[in-house]
């Protein structure tokens, strides 16, 4: 069996207990997987040996972190299954696609999601969630998207049945977004910072799976989420760490270190990370803008015996606005719209 034949595909439900009619979008691994996870206890008893009799199944979920190459039509998906809320503009390809956290109380999505390993292996879970999504990219490399999604319901699928709900959707193979496509839009308070060697997203939505009368869960609930942004680049002075501690990028002789938090300003405020793939018509691009960010840790700068230039990793943590979304995903692509079935 080979482990480099594997796929995960995607389709948005209609409603919360109704499995999609066939997948939408189908993609490769670039790592990570969605296995069938079950938690096995000790049947605890006082039988007078020094051995346990046996065990027992607890619980059974779909639960992992496949991770993938971005790209801008299932990236849109996906970022809607974590955010919660879309909105669409565009009378042709290409369309934007706006997608925004949802307000509180917030829902999100339910998704139909397959998983083939080996062209052996099949798996068909109705009601999954994205519990946290993750966009990573670093110079030289391709941006990397990390799903974690919780399903419910997992099922054996036959392979035939899975290529029925594969339909005629292709895995989707054109358009793959690199560190290189966002040259001069990664932008931190307003300024493209061209000595960003990593940036990364992370959208985590406390998901849990919760169970009742069955083996595997009667819901998956969402909790208080939290944003970060993690940056890293070459320094060439120590401003940003002057304004963390002592309030000034410019602190003067005798200066005490400050109370006050260090909340990122700028013309948009926060980070805006734009990739867009260049020579491409239709226009392809992908944008992460987070607007109130606060520093929580600046690390990485250390000495070095080489002489080696010094880097900081740069450590965010994003808050509710006064207005509009606190981290919006806007996706320009191919498809016309996000809709379940």
């Amino acid at each position: 069996m080979q482990g480099n034949i594997a796929e995960i595909a995607i389709a948005l439900q209609a409603a919360q207990g109704t499995a999609a009619a066939a997948a939408q979008h189908r993609m490769r691994l670039s790592g990570g997987g969605l296995p069938i996870m079950r938690d096995v206890a000790d049947i605890e008893e006082s039988s007078g040996d020094v051995l346990l009799d046996s065990t027992f199944v607890a619980r059974v979920r779909l639960e992992g972190s496949p991770a993938f190459v971005a790209r801008p039509n299932f990236v849109g998906l996906l970022a809607y299954g974590a955010l919660g809320a879309k909105a669409v503009s565009g009378a042709g390809d290409p369309w934007t696609h706006t997608l925004t956290l949802a307000p509180s109380p917030f829902t999100l999505p339910w998704l139909t999601v397959w998983a083939m390993l080996a062209n052996g292996q099949f798996v068909k879970c109705k009601d999954a969630l994205v519990g946290s999504l993750t966009f990573e990219s670093s110079a030289g490399g391709l941006l990397i998207v990390t799903a974690t999604i919780i399903g419910k319901d997992p099922r054996y699928n036959t392979s035939a049945q899975h290529t029925t709900d594969m339909g005629a959707v292709a895995v989707e193979t054109l358009d793959p977004l690199i560190h290189g496509d966002a040259t001069g839009a990664l932008k931190v308070e307003g300024t493209a910072v061209s000595s960003i060697s990593r940036a990364k997203v992370e959208i985590v939505n406390g998901a849990e799976a919760q169970y009742g009368d069955s083996i595997t869960p009667d819901m998956i609930t969402v909790a208080r989420r939290t944003l970060n942004v993690e940056t890293e680049q070459i320094i060439g002075d120590f401003a940003l760490w002057n304004r963390l501690h002592f309030g000034s990028a410019t602190p003067s002789a005798g200066d005490a270190p400050t109370r006050s938090i260090l909340e990122l300003g700028g013309s948009p405020a926060g980070v805006d990370f734009k990739y867009t793939r260049g020579g491409v018509t239709p226009a392809r691009s992908l944008q992460l803008l987070v607007p109130r960010l606060q520093l929580v840790s600046l690390g990485g700068l250390d000495m070095n015996t080489q002489g080696e230039p010094i880097r900081q990793t740069a450590t965010y943590r994003a808050f509710r606005p006064a207005a509009g979304s606190p981290m919006s995903v806007i996706a320009v692509n191919g498809t016309a719209a996000y809709t379940g079935t």
